[in-house]
């Protein structure tokens, strides 16, 4: 029985070197965009080819240009965040050994505000007439849960937009809507 328990705890030990060892794999291999980008179909590939190119075309470029990853942009918020990106990877991965993966394969992992304000975070603390919104972005969301985000109006893979990367249609509605929504509770 003692050797029994004694090949129990070797296989343990194995499995969870074993463990250890393909998260730290999986770790390494999502600092590269590259890897990122081979998985991931259009329009993520296009993306990846831009951010590679001399000249800087939409807000992601310009973040690669600077030396950000896809991963410090597309992981989640904190260490719960993390795991969850890192298990939607694991899943990918485990369809795609399948053969039953998503085609395109798009990511499913959406940007929230966090993704912005980690490096970003001082644009939360000026106002000044033509950003006042970010100013005023955590009151605006506190009061409405479906005020814009970041996103709302930046647009990361868009090449459209001149100043700033921002969808200036998108950009009107937020404007209006949160206006609106003001003089709605000076009213009250």
């Amino acid at each position: 029985m003692t050797r029994w328990i004694k090949w129990g705890f070797i296989c343990l030990g194995l499995g969870a070197l074993l463990s250890v060892g393909t998260v730290t794999a999986a770790l390494k291999l999502e600092e590269s965009d590259a890897f990122c980008a081979s998985c991931h179909t259009e329009p993520e590939q296009t993306y990846y080819d831009r951010s590679i190119a001399s000249l800087v075309v939409d807000l992601a470029s310009l973040h690669s240009a600077q030396q950000t990853r896809c991963i410090d942009c597309h992981s989640g918020e904190g260490f719960s965040g993390r795991l969850a990106s890192l298990s939607q990877g694991a899943g990918d991965l485990w369809a795609y050994l399948r053969g039953d993966y998503a085609r395109p394969a798009v990511t499913t992992h959406p940007l929230n505000d966090h993704s912005c304000t980690k490096c970003h975070a001082d644009v939360l603390t000026v106002s000044v007439r033509n950003t006042h919104y970010h100013f005023f972005l955590q009151r605006w969301q506190a009061a409405l849960p479906d005020a814009a985000g970041c996103v709302g109006c930046h647009m990361a893979h868009a090449t459209e937009s001149a100043q700033g990367f921002v969808d200036e249609a998108a950009q009107s509605v937020v404007c209006e809507t949160c206006h609106r929504q003001r003089a709605a509770w000076r009213q009250e």
